[in-house]
């Protein structure tokens, strides 16, 4: 549609500082919250919810029908999370060694590179990643992961906890 993109670090805070700088049409996070600049540079889960049931009466289709239409028009793509409870040092000697020293592949895919922007995501070919990030208030690794089926989400979530156990020797819970 021409608009541009932005990527920010994890936080609706970001995005907000965002819709305030810049004519920004919608923000979201991987927890669900949305907002719209136009109406409230913040997340509103009850003005997000109204307009998607108006949505759903106007099209006359289901959630499902919904997202299918989306994935025929931009591509399928599945998400998964983990939280893993391992100590902070474990986690960010994982993320240091995958800034200073990334592998060459991943899961069975080529690395195209590693973002900074907020803990490492790896991009890997075939449209999909991985994001590690440490918490900052607890001894807690996020790890996040998109690809274009769910078997690939699988597989590249498995490489990455068996990644991960290399530096948490008490195991990845």
């Amino acid at each position: 549609m021409g608009l541009k993109q932005y990527e920010c670090p994890i936080g609706f805070k970001n995005i907000g500082e965002l819709m305030l700088e810049d004519e920004i049409l919608i923000g979201g996070e991987e927890s669900g919250g949305i907002g719209l600049s136009r109406h409230l540079p913040e997340r509103d889960g009850i003005f997000i919810n109204l307009l998607m049931l108006d949505l759903l009466a106007a099209s006359g289709k289901t959630c499902t029908e919904l997202i299918q239409d989306l994935w025929k028009e931009f591509g399928e793509l599945h998400y998964d999370r983990r939280d893993l409870h391992i100590p902070i040092g474990a986690g960010q000697a994982a993320l240091e060694k995958l800034k200073n020293d990334p592998p060459r592949t991943f899961a069975g895919r080529r690395v195209q590179e590693v973002g900074r922007l907020d803990g490492s995501k790896v991009f890997l070919d075939k449209d999909s990643w991985i994001l590690f990030r440490q918490s900052g208030t607890e001894p807690l690794l996020r790890v996040y992961c998109e690809a274009p089926t769910m078997d690939a989400v699988h597989e590249i979530m498995n490489a990455g906890l068996k990644f991960v156990e290399q530096f948490a020797p008490a195991g990845v819970s």
